[in-house]
Formats: structure tokens, C-alpha cells, sequence
């Protein structure tokens, strides 16, 4: 330290090279120690990053149980999660998994021609944004035919990897602040969360990113923000709103920055306007898109084809493309019927389609 030299109590010599060899260390550990499917919720969100490796964006509504989804998906992957003791140390802090169910486990193949319709909960209807690292790599290992328990880890360390490179990025953006987003990302929750499969990975990685991006516009040392500033922003306020909707108002931090820096206050209340369409129409399209298709293929197309049981999204919108007249026409003469006789046709009308 140089005599003399003013320093802050949390500033740490190196602390973002410090951070990333940390990290990496510890959360290629923390892949491999958890125990298979142990983080919040992975089970669910490694059969969704699945579906989204196979193009399978929305699932259908389960005829059983309300709030509930099916998906087709290989019983690998059931077998696989319920396989030995990976299942039974959910919520047993005295179960232990031994060694020998994880080697068993990866010898189980994933066979994805032997399929089955398994109810989700509602994760199933997740935006896709936040799962694309761990679907990425699922894609790859898909096509390689690789064990559903190697897919797990693969998925483990894609997600871990962006999370790292999203808090990195952070820190290179406030160095004053690196050590303690630093120390925060690397406490054993955010850890756990930042190496598994679940979308919350991303979302936490963003949201750091996030905070440092308002934090370095309000105290940078531009005088005046202009596009290469804010359109960066935006762009990261809309993927977290997307990524998990309740965490939209991060957006708020906006008024952290002085108006002054966006060009006076009415300029910056124009400015937040902007903002906030930018981050809350994502969020609507996809509930609306997700909601209108998800009815849609439960109960549109299969009728089409004169079977309802027995349907395969994959399947039905190969149908709609392929005989797009047809389509256009059914759909329409069920719009307008349903209209006709049911004034709430958004939430019925599209589950009612049928050629007669």
C-alpha cells in the first residue's frame, strides 16, 4: 500500500482474477459434490432444458391436475432422477448418496426413442431465456447419445460457466465495489444456485451484472450517457424481466442514475417510459404467445387430425405448416363460432377448435 494513498476498507488487490479463480475452483467442485438433481428445483428444470433441446417451447395443460403440464419426454430421464438414492435425499438431510449409485447411474442409456407424456409443475412454462446455456449444451450431448447423468453435469457446468462470466463482468464494470459483489457471489448459496440447473442461475448472474451496469452509469465518470450506455442497460433490464418476471422492478435502480447524466428530467422520464415497455413487453408476449399455443396445441390441431389423446406438438405444428390453408380455415370458422357464442373466447375459443 503507498503511503499516503487513500483506500477503501473493501478494496482487495486483484479481487476480480481472485474472483475468478475462485469461482471456477469452487463451483466445479460444488458440480460435482451435489448430489444429482439437489439443487433447488434442477430435476424440473433439467426434463424443461431437455424439452427445449428437443424444440418443445410449450407443453400442453395436464387433463389431472390444475397448474400442472405434460411434456414427452424420454423415461430415461425419470429413471435417472429416480434412480437409487437421488430421489430419497430431497428434504433427508440424513440421506447420503452413495458413490456406487452415482457410477450405476451413468449407465443407464438414454434411449430417447422410448418415450412417455410426465406431468410438470409449472416451471414447464418458464420463459426458454433463462435455461439456453444448459440447453445448449444438452443439444450437443443429445445428438452424441451421452448418459442423462452426464447430460446433468454438462448442464451443471454450461449454466456455472455463464453465471461465472456474468459476475465477472460485474466486477470489471465497479472495480471499487469488486470485493464485496465478489464476496456475495461466492457465498455457498449464490454458489449452489450458480452451478445447477435452474434458471435462477442466470437470473442471478444478471441481476448482478444488472446492479453494476446502474451502479457504473450513476457514478461513471461520463458526464452524459448516451446510446452505447443505455441500450446495453435496457437490453439487460429486459432479459431478467424475461428470465423471471417477479424480478422485473430491478428496473427501478434507473433512478439511481442523476438526471442531469440522461439530458434533464423530463428527458429522463421519457427515458423510464421507454424503459419501461422495454421490459415489461417481452414479459406479455411470451405469457400471452405461451398461453394462446400452449391451448392451442392441447386441444386445437389434435382435433384436426381427429385424435385428442394422443398428440405430439412437434407433430401438430408440423400439420399446421404443412397444410396452412387448411389451418387458416379451421381456425378461423372456430374463432368466429366460439365468438358468436361465448364472449370470453380468448380463454375458451382457441381450446375449441375443430373442423366441422
Amino acid at each position: 500500500m503507498t503511503k499516503g494513498r487513500k483506500t477503501d476498507m473493501f478494496e482487495f488487490k486483484n479481487p476480480n482474477r481472485i474472483f475468478l479463480y475462485t469461482g471456477l475452483f469452487l463451483g466445479i467442485l460444488y458440480t460435482f459434490i451435489f448430489p444429482p438433481f439437489q439443487v433447488s428445483d434442477e430435476a424440473l428444470h433439467f426434463c424443461k432444458a431437455y424439452a427445449l433441446s428437443e424444440g418443445d417451447l410449450f407443453p400442453r395443460n395436464s387433463p389431472s391436475k390444475a397448474q400442472y403440464y405434460v411434456f414427452n419426454r424420454p423415461v430415461s430421464l425419470d429413471e435417472v432422477i429416480n434412480f437409487g438414492e437421488f430421489f430419497r435425499v430431497t428434504g433427508g438431510p440424513t440421506v447420503r448418496v452413495p458413490v456406487t449409485d452415482i457410477w450405476e447411474g451413468l449407465k443407464i442409456p438414454l434411449n430417447p426413442e422410448k418415450r412417455a407424456d410426465v406431468e410438470s409443475s409449472n416451471v414447464a412454462v418458464y420463459s426458454p431465456v433463462g435455461y439456453i446455456a444448459p440447453t445448449a449444451v444438452l443439444l450437443v450431448g443429445r445428438l452424441l447419445h451421452l448418459p442423462p447423468l452426464i447430460l446433468m453435469y454438462l448442464g451443471r457446468l454450461a449454466a456455472g460457466g455463464l453465471w461465472l462470466a456474468m459476475i465477472y463482468a460485474s466486477l470489471r464494470l465497479v472495480p471499487r465495489l469488486a470485493g464485496i459483489f465478489g464476496l456475495l457471489a461466492l457465498f455457498p448459496a449464490c454458489m449452489s444456485i450458480g452451478w445447477g440447473i435452474t434458471p435462477d442461475s442466470c437470473l442471478v448472474g444478471a441481476s448482478f451484472l444488472l446492479t453494476a451496469a446502474f451502479i457504473r452509469c450513476a457514478h461513471g465518470a461520463e458526464e452524459r450517457l448516451g446510446r452505447q450506455h443505455l441500450l446495453p442497460l435496457f437490453l439487460l433490464c429486459a432479459l431478467v424481466g424475461c428470465i423471471k418476471p417477479g424480478y422485473v422492478f430491478l428496473y427501478l435502480l434507473f433512478w439511481l442514475i442523476p438526471p442531469a447524466k440522461l439530458g434533464g428530467g423530463r428527458r429522463a422520464l421519457l427515458l423510464f417510459g421507454a424503459l419501461t415497455l422495454i421490459v415489461f413487453l417481452p414479459i406479455l408476449f411470451w405469457s400471452a404467445l405461451n398461453t394462446i399455443l400452449q391451448t392451442f396445441f392441447t386441444h386445437g390441431i389434435g382435433r384436426l387430425q381427429g385424435h385428442v389423446d394422443e398428440m405430439n406438438p412437434s407433430g401438430q405444428l408440423y400439420f399446421a405448416l404443412t397444410h396452412p390453408f387448411n389451418f387458416l380455415r379451421t381456425f378461423l370458422r372456430s374463432f368466429v363460432r366460439c365468438a358468436l357464442g361465448d364472449p370470453n373466447v380468448w380463454t375458451f375459443g382457441l381450446g375449441g377448435l375443430s373442423p366441422a
